[in-house]
C-alpha cells in the first residue's frame, strides 16, 4: 500500500556536474524515501552515459556478445539477471531478458519485477544492504544481522531464503547466523570479498554446526563476468550449491 501511492519528491534530490566531469549526486530526506531512489538514479546514468559518452554501439553488435555471453553462462547451476542499474538502455535491457530466457534453460529470472510481469521471466532477488543497516539504528548494531534476518522471517516465512551476509563483514555474520538461522534459510550470498574463501568459510560453518553444505546455496553477485561465475561454480563443485546474480551482462564487453 506504501508504495502504490509513493511519489518522489524531487526536494530530496541534489546532483552537480563537478570540474572533472564526475557527479555529485545527493538524496536527502527520511529513509523510507531515500532508499527508493538508488535503482531508479543509477539505472539512468548508465543509460545516459551510454547515449552521450561511450555510444559507439548498436543492438545488433550487442546481439553478439550477448549470443557469446549465453553460451558461456549456460555452463552454470543457474543464475539470474541483476542488470537494471547498469543497464545501456531499457529496451536492449529487455532484449538481453528475453533472449538469456530463450537461450538458457539454466536462466532463472531477472531482479527487475516490471520486466518480469512483461516479459514472463520469473522475478527474484535477495534482501537488500540497507534493509540490515536499517535494524542497526531501529535494533542495534551488535546484533544488526540477527534481527534483520527474524524480521524478515516474520514476513516471508522461509520464503526468499537466501540471507545476505556482508553489511557488516563475514565474523558478526556467522556469529549471528545460528543453528537456527542456518536451517531456516536456504542460503548465503556474497556481494564482496575473496569470492573462493568465501564459499570455503561458508561450508566450514555449515559443517560445524553439523548441516550438510550441499543442502544449502551460496548466492554470487559482486562484479562478475560470465568466466569469473564459472570459475566460481567449478569451485563450489561437490562443495555446495551456487547460484549467480549477474549484473553486467548487457554492458561489459566480451
Amino acid at each position: 500500500e506504501y508504495l502504490r501511492n509513493y511519489r518522489y519528491n524531487p526536494a530530496e534530490f541534489y546532483l552537480k556536474l563537478l570540474p572533472d566531469n564526475n557527479l555529485d549526486l545527493r538524496i536527502k530526506g527520511p529513509w523510507r524515501s531515500t532508499i527508493l531512489w538508488e535503482v531508479k538514479l543509477m539505472s539512468l546514468i548508465s543509460e545516459l552515459y551510454f547515449i552521450l559518452i561511450e555510444n559507439d554501439w548498436n543492438l545488433w553488435d550487442q546481439g553478439e556478445k550477448i549470443f557469446a555471453k549465453a553460451e558461456i553462462l549456460s555452463k552454470l547451476p543457474a543464475f539470474a539477471d541483476f542488470g537494471t542499474r547498469r543497464r545501456r538502455s531499457l529496451s536492449h535491457h529487455a532484449w538481453v531478458v528475453q533472449k538469456l530466457r530463450d537461450m538458457c534453460p539454466n536462466f532463472v529470472g531477472t531482479s527487475n519485477v516490471q520486466m518480469a510481469w512483461e516479459t514472463k521471466t520469473k522475478p527474484i532477488g535477495t534482501m537488500a544492504h540497507e534493509w540490515i543497516m536499517g535494524h542497526s539504528v531501529l535494533e542495534g548494531l551488535r546484533h544488526a544481522n540477527r534481527f534483520a534476518l527474524d524480521a524478515w522471517a516474520k514476513v516471508y516465512h522461509g520464503s526468499l531464503g537466501i540471507a545476505l551476509s556482508d553489511t557488516y563483514g563475514l565474523d558478526p555474520f556467522f556469529a549471528d547466523f545460528d543453528l537456527y538461522h542456518a536451517k531456516l534459510f536456504d542460503g548465503i550470498r556474497h556481494d564482496s570479498g575473496d569470492p573462493f574463501d568465501f564459499t570455503r568459510r561458508c561450508v566450514q560453518h555449515y559443517k560445524n554446526l553439523g548441516i550438510d553444505p550441499m543442502s544449502k546455496t551460496l548466492v554470487f553477485s559482486d562484479s562478475l563476468t560470465p568466466e569469473k561465475a564459472v570459475q566460481i561454480a567449478k569451485d563450489c563443485e561437490g562443495k555446495i550449491k551456487c547460484s549467480f546474480g549477474i549484473g553486467k551482462i548487457g554492458r561489459a564487453h566480451v
